[in-house]
């Protein structure tokens, strides 16, 4: 009887064994080398290998225990996740540890060690010049100082030169003033194809953003007060008070709709937009201004130059101004669209040039006064 249970007993243990081997075994997943990259005022770059391909994000919190943490966008399908944290408080020390899960087997996971960063004291003006030199080695110099302003907002100014840039500067905070010394003394160069120069938004997928309004019917196209409604109950979805100003953004796009855009962005407040010249290439699909659920945007005194469309506000927007701008040689499309949908009245397109390139194009909008623009070989 007891040779009977020994036996039992020791099959039970090879199961568990074997058990443990498929699920703890050689191949499964594993978190190395977690470091961060010179935390800036409110952002950290957080990056790491693991040992197979993974979807990756970050916990993080101001409590050692990690009590009441936050978690970070995801870095998918890949074996050296790069993740950065926003709206992080300055002089702060955080705790943070990294997730990975095997794309293949979700139950197969590994997370790291708890680790710790500080940001850095913020400040409420940077001057950027061309000569600076990345800190994080990631970013550009014009986001790093972007990133060390402090949350309820200040300047960033460039000097005169050409900045080129390879990724969208991002401006995802409130009371962001972004300016140049005038257009033609400052340039913002963007070097490679089908990348935005400007993305103001807390939505790192600003399109996907966009289209989810356009394909909501039932919460975003009641129009009126929905939008208002949303940015009082969850302002964290929404940039408020953004200042564009003094500069010109050229750069490459390719046949992908809207591959290129000079500045883009979902849900914003009060922004304004004023003496910019935007560059396309004469690509059909660039678009020079992109803003969807842009409430209270101004755009006066820029000049959009041979891009597919000149300015779009997309389903959403309302309490629009156009006012005193050349959209020159914007062939594929139009120069100026309000893709229908407008949430708020008292939109006023005024005293604009169309030369050489589509006109106005104005649909399923309600209280828009169009009076003094110029449209000239069209």
């Amino acid at each position: 009887m007891l040779d009977v249970a020994r036996r039992a007993f020791l099959g039970f243990v090879a199961v568990v064994v074997i058990f443990l081997i498929l699920n703890t075994g050689a191949n499964a997943i594993t978190i190395s080398n977690v470091t961060n990259n010179t935390p800036m005022a409110t952002t950290v770059w957080i990056l790491w290998n693991v040992s197979s391909e993974a979807n990756n994000t970050v916990e993080y919190s101001v409590n050692p225990d990690l009590s009441n943490s936050f978690f970070s966008s995801w870095s998918n399908n890949t074996t050296t996740p790069m993740v950065k944290l926003w709206s992080l408080q300055p002089a702060t020390t955080y705790y943070y540890r990294t997730w990975s899960f095997n794309t293949s087997n979700e139950s197969d996971y590994a997370n790291s060690s708890i680790y710790t960063l500080t940001t850095q004291e913020c400040v409420s003006y940077r001057l950027v010049n061309v000569t600076d030199s990345s800190v994080t080695r990631i970013d550009h110099p014009m986001q790093e100082a972007l990133d060390m302003i402090c949350l309820d907002g200040g300047i960033v100014e460039l000097n005169n030169g050409t900045f080129n840039i390879s990724s969208p500067i991002r401006i995802r905070e409130n009371n962001i003033t972004f300016r140049g010394q005038g257009i033609g003394a400052t340039l913002i160069h963007v070097t490679a194809e089908d990348t935005d120069a400007i993305v103001i938004g807390r939505w790192d997928d600003w399109r996907k953003r966009c289209q989810d309004i356009d394909n909501n019917p039932y919460f975003w196209k009641p129009y009126g007060v929905k939008y208002p409604q949303d940015h009082e109950n969850h302002p964290e979805n929404w940039t408020d008070n953004t200042i564009i100003e003094n500069f010109t953004i050229d750069g490459l796009s390719t046949s992908t709709a809207f591959g290129y855009v000079g500045i883009g962005g979902a849900q914003l407040w009060n922004t304004c937009i004023s003496s910019v010249e935007i560059i396309g290439d004469g690509e059909d699909h660039s678009c020079l201004i992109y803003l969807g659920a842009a409430v209270y945007p101004t755009v006066k005194d820029c000049e959009f130059k041979n891009g597919g469309r000149g300015a779009m506000f997309a389903v959403g927007s309302g309490t629009i101004k156009v006012i005193n701008n050349l959209f020159y040689h914007c062939t594929f499309y139009d120069g100026l669209e309000f893709n229908g949908g407008l949430c708020c009245g008292d939109n006023l397109v005024k005293g604009n040039q169309f030369i050489n390139g589509g006109g106005i194009e104005i649909y399923s909008s309600h209280d828009v006064v169009v009076t003094e623009n110029v449209l000239e070989n069209g």
